[in-house]
């Protein structure tokens, strides 16, 4: 089944607006439980209330010397916004006088003396107030009320209007919201459809497309730089690619035109075919024969099928063994050594063979590009996780633009400089490749014409 894919801003509308609708329901739910709840609870308040009233009422009325006749009369008067039945009951039980305000909603019912029967005694809520007088209970206040009837037109229509008003600010917040949405979607969506358009324009090869801009979503900057970066390391590698093939080409014509001038000199009898000239020829293809292995090697370690024979190294002994094979170079040049290890002996688990070809590429490198009576400093640190090992020279040091691509494939700082140094530019990636493979790392620091500092971390 085809996935149905939606454009960001309209998923990011439908999201704010589903949000937008739960969250309206469910403040209209709430606020019409809770306000419902509250004027039910008033209302309840404000009925015993009004109750205890008319029975201090009628206390007050006896007191001063009222007639039932004459109470009557007054509670009618008093009573006549309220939807209540009264009746006054003496002491024995018998009905002294009753009242019905109900406004005819009971109209059908007799309700006079005499006759409060079952029926009457069935629809309404009686709440029973004594009736004291000089501390003496007289009589009893029997105040009726259908449950239906608690609240008044009145009351009702309050209802009915909050009600209205709830409804309209929800509809009012919702039309607010869905516009918000829009708002908000667009505003979301414009920077991401940039960044698109960014990545588009890397993918067709433009990598100088537009402007870096900035945005106050620290994502989004986050995002756009990570594109912009990603494109300078493509065009980067792209560059690479062509110097590769230039580089690769040149590496491989070199020695194959020395020895195709030597041959074709030596058949057409121009040249006496000597043992010089012929191990002239056998160096040439010794120089192709160690290209062709370095790129082996380089290509085992990026597919990751070399093999690693690992055992117990001691890498203080390694170092020492590595000084007295670079004795003629350093004395050639008047370098001076200095080694710095730990008391203690360090023993690695690695590939002896694949260690000592990292000490060889760095120290040759520090030896080729530090001056004459220069020094290198060899420093061997153990700490708890990993030990450390730093080759820092005085030499001409490397552009810190350089810095970022030292370990790429044929990368040379300077070409001038590395051609009449030797090398295929190599070195480095190997280097790279073979101590990620011992699961450690690699970094270089360098500034023109104070040296350079490689140092590389291996787990103990």
């Amino acid at each position: 089944m085809q996935m149905i894919r939606q454009r960001l801003r309209t998923r990011t509308l439908i999201y704010f607006m589903a949000m937008a609708v739960i969250m309206i329901l469910l403040f209209y739910f709430l606020t019409t439980q809770i306000t419902s709840r509250i004027f039910e609870n008033y209302k309840i308040e404000g009925t015993r209330d009004r109750d205890l009233q008319y029975g201090e009422m009628i206390e007050n009325l006896l007191l001063e010397g009222y007639s039932t006749s004459q109470l009557r009369r007054i509670m009618t008067t008093y009573t006549r916004q309220d939807s209540v039945y009264l009746r006054l009951i003496d002491m024995q039980g018998r009905v002294i006088w009753d009242l019905n305000r109900l406004a005819g909603t009971l109209g059908h019912m007799q309700m006079g003396h005499g006759h409060t029967g079952a029926t009457l005694e069935t629809q309404l809520d009686f709440v029973k107030i004594p009736i004291v007088i000089d501390q003496n209970q007289i009589a009893v206040l029997e105040i009726g009320r259908p449950e239906q009837l608690f609240f008044t037109d009145q009351d009702l229509m309050f209802k009915e209007s909050l009600q209205r008003g709830l409804w309209v600010i929800s509809g009012l917040s919702l039309v607010i919201i869905i516009g918000l949405s829009f708002l908000f979607s667009k505003k979301l969506s414009k920077p991401i459809i940039e960044i698109r358009e960014t990545a588009n324009q890397i993918k067709m090869g433009r990598y100088n497309g537009q402007q870096p801009q900035s945005y106050k979503i620290l994502e989004i900057h986050e995002l756009d730089q990570t594109i912009r970066q990603l494109a300078e390391n493509l065009k980067m590698q792209e560059n690479l690619r062509t110097r590769l093939t230039h580089d690769i080409s040149h590496e491989l014509r070199t020695p194959l035109n020395i020895m195709q001038n030597q041959i074709e000199a030596m058949i057409d009898g121009v040249w006496d075919v000597t043992p010089q000239r012929l191990e002239q020829c056998h160096d040439e293809i010794l120089r192709l024969t160690h290209l062709v292995n370095d790129l082996n090697q380089l290509a085992e370690l990026q597919s990751y099928q070399l093999t690693l024979n690992k055992t117990k190294v001691d890498f203080k002994q390694l170092l020492k063994d590595m000084a007295i094979k670079f004795e003629g170079q350093l004395k050639a040049k008047s370098i001076q050594l200095n080694i710095e290890t730990p008391e203690d002996p360090i023993m690695l688990q690695g590939d002896k063979l694949k260690l000592q070809q990292i000490m060889i590429n760095l120290l040759s490198n520090s030896i080729k590009f530090t001056e004459k009576h220069g020094i290198i400093n060899v420093r061997l640190k153990q700490y708890q996780k990993y030990y450390e090992l730093q080759i820092e020279d005085n030499g001409i040091g490397i552009e810190q633009k350089d810095i970022d691509y030292i370990f790429e494939r044929f990368y040379r700082a300077e070409n001038s400089r590395s051609r009449q140094t030797g090398g295929a530019g190599l070195g480095l990636s190997i280097v790279k490749g073979l101590v990620e493979a011992h699961g450690g790392e690699i970094a270089i620091s360098s500034q023109i014409g104070q040296g350079t500092l490689v140092t590389l971390q291996l787990p103990s």
